[in-house]
């Protein structure tokens, strides 16, 4: 499965990998969360294309991982609805966030426009109307 994974993503149409990332309620065993999660870091990394994340009540082990590698290449946080002191360490650790229709206003805001994304993909309504900052 991840040579396929490695060949589609080395085309040039692919202009990011994701969304991976790690997942405490849904994604099953930790451990190998982490392991499939640092293959798709990797490839990131070997591409030179961003990183799409999603995660969920991971933050800690996602915020330890970018400390420890220092990866180069972007990494923004999928559909990302935490609370404002979360979006604030994400920011000062060099994330992006993407926001989705379910989203905290306030995270939002203060989510410098530059590193803000917004996205589509959990709704079937057009784009959200955010507020700008």
């Amino acid at each position: 499965m991840w040579k396929i994974v490695t060949h589609i993503a080395r085309k040039p149409q692919v202009v990011a990998i994701g969304e991976c990332g790690l997942d405490r309620l849904k994604g099953g065993d930790m451990k190998r969360q982490s392991e499939i999660f640092l293959r798709h870091i990797l490839l990131s990394e070997e591409l030179k294309k961003p990183l799409t994340i999603h995660c969920v009540r991971a933050f800690d082990l996602l915020l330890g991982a970018k400390k420890e590698l220092h990866p180069e290449m972007k990494w923004t946080v999928h559909a990302f609805r935490g609370r404002p002191a979360l979006a604030r360490q994400l920011l000062h650790a060099g994330f992006d966030l993407s926001f989705g229709a379910k989203h905290n206003p306030e995270s939002f805001r203060l989510t410098p426009p530059e590193r803000r994304h917004v996205e589509t993909d959990d709704s079937s309504e057009p784009l959200p109307t955010l507020p700008t900052v």
